[in-house]
């Protein structure tokens, strides 16, 4: 995953992210899962682990572990051809996420003051995965959408520099659990659910109108 920030001041925010490092990589698993395709075709690949494994014919075996790398490297490799926009406007209260697939475009427009915040995520045997969280009817935390997939180093940097961007938003996401509420009288953390999605309402409020 590479990250470039377009624009970056007190009231716009621009960044595109690309995954066109990864398509040499991936571009070896896909010849990789050919060659095996091929060399079992040929007769020869089966042999090699045969006279290892005293078997008289692999082949199906063979067979099977090229089609996995073939078919995981043809999809990780048109998925990294996916170009990403994400174009955070405070003075038109405006989020724009726009997404490339080759010729196909995709493009949604937010009201900014419904971005809730943003959010690692990070799953054994998964690439992480970075989030950002739009306001959806009465749930303040509300649905996700992808930001970017890559290493939790490079999510991070990512994490910080939209996270100070959003840093004055009236609803932002304090951890999975909690939820900050703020305005220029009221301040709160609140949350519903524990992190098991047991039921547990807290809120704790600091409303500097009445002094309580």
């Amino acid at each position: 995953m590479k990250s470039k920030t377009v624009e970056h001041n007190s009231n716009r925010l621009v960044i595109v992210i690309t995954y066109q490092d990864e398509q040499f990589l991936l571009g070896i698993f896909v010849m990789f899962g050919v060659a095996i395709l091929t060399l079992t075709y040929l007769g020869i690949a089966s042999k090699i682990p045969a006279s290892f494994m005293q078997a008289s014919d692999l082949s199906i075996v063979c067979y099977i572990a090229g089609f996995v790398v073939l078919i995981y490297g043809l999809f990780r490799l048109y998925s990294s051809f996916l170009i990403s926009k994400f174009a955070f406007d405070k003075t038109v209260n405006r989020l724009e996420v726009e997404s490339k697939y080759f010729a196909n475009t995709n493009r949604q427009v937010f009201r900014l003051s419904e971005v809730t915040g943003i959010e690692e995520v990070f799953k054994p045997k998964t690439t992480p995965e970075l989030f950002l969280w739009i306001k959806k009817g009465n749930e303040v935390r509300g649905e996700k959408i992808l930001f970017a997939k890559a290493s939790i180093t490079s999510l991070h940097i990512l994490w910080r520099e939209v996270s100070e961007f959003l840093k004055d938003q009236p609803n932002l996401i304090l951890s999975k659990e909690w939820l900050i509420e703020q305005n220029k009288d009221k301040f709160k953390i609140y949350r519903s659910y524990d992190m098991f999605r047991n039921p547990d309402k807290r809120t704790y409020t600091v409303d500097k109108k009445q002094a309580i």
